[in-house]
């Protein structure tokens, strides 16, 4: 029962009065109108967001890392996330009606709305319309339609942290059995000390951790890598994020400069990671 004060519950031997706001105060949406927009399958979409989200950062006042940039050509969807220390990237065909594109660097959408956005094209099965006009972005999918206001600021060159070509140092790792391996081996990691060593040599991976206040471990895993032997330090949960979003019976390439640049994770499906290096603290020194 609707009253001016509320809504009224009321059942054989109880009764609930829930206070409501003027209905005349709701923002308006927007409806989606427009001629010009973008139109991708809702399985792109889903793993565009999914593979990116926990890259934003939802700890600090840079309102430009919180949310997933949107970038949209002739042909291709791609979405960026970075906090700063990492830089999540995936692209996937997508076509543009009547001319339908946005500037780059300019869209950076909520990541509060994008996760709304995938856990409404959960069993959405059928294609998706992205329409970014003025200060907000529209989607529609079925009879699903939505809106969001963008983030204020501009997005980082993400172009200049992802290699466009493959880098010098290259192994191909099975993904399964990696989460696994970095599972344990940070079993020891503490919030100060989160850095796990990557140690290549021939035919092995050997994943290292140390701290002084819970010790050490030490796993191997056999891989197909015949180069010189290398070491990176990177957070593992960084690692960790990257590998629970993707298919378990599927590889990535693990690629590098050197063991003091960044190191980028490559898939075959459009989606680069770049994740920097740490440097070991006295914590983790053996």
């Amino acid at each position: 029962e609707g009253t001016p004060q509320g809504v009224v519950v009321r059942g054989d031997r109880f009764e609930v009065q829930l206070m409501a706001a003027d209905p005349s105060e709701y923002p308006e949406v927007p409806p989606f109108d427009s001629d010009r927009y973008h139109e991708t399958t809702s399985a792109l979409m889903r793993d565009l967001i999914r593979r990116t989200i926990f890259a934003t950062d939802q700890e600090t006042m840079r309102y430009a890392f919180s949310g997933i940039l949107l970038e949209m050509d002739e042909r291709r969807m791609t979405g960026v996330g970075t906090d700063g220390r990492r830089l999540a990237k995936m692209e996937g065909p997508a076509e543009s009606i009547n001319g339908h594109s946005t500037e780059a660097g300019s869209t950076v959408v909520p990541a509060r709305a994008m996760n709304v956005v995938e856990r409404s094209l959960h069993e959405f099965d059928g294609s998706v319309q992205v329409c970014v006009r003025d200060n907000i972005v529209l989607l529609r999918a079925g009879r699903l339609s939505m809106f969001a206001r963008l983030v204020s600021g501009r997005f980082p060159e993400w172009r200049e942290v992802v290699p466009r070509g493959d880098l010098p140092f290259q192994v191909t790792l099975p993904v399964a059995p990696t989460l696994a391996a970095v599972r344990q081996a940070s079993i020891v990691a503490t919030k100060e000390s989160r850095g796990l060593d990557f140690r290549f040599t021939e035919g092995t991976l050997a994943l290292s951790a140390m701290s002084t206040d819970t010790g050490r471990s030490f796993v191997e895993l056999p891989v197909a890598y015949d180069g010189p032997e290398l070491t990176f330090c990177l957070d593992h949960r960084y690692v960790l994020d990257y590998l629970r979003v993707l298919d378990p019976e599927k590889q990535f390439s693990l690629q590098a400069q050197g063991s003091d640049h960044a190191v980028l994770f490559r898939t075959d499906d459009g989606y680069d990671y770049v994740v920097m290096p740490m440097a070991r603290s006295s914590d983790d020194e053996t």
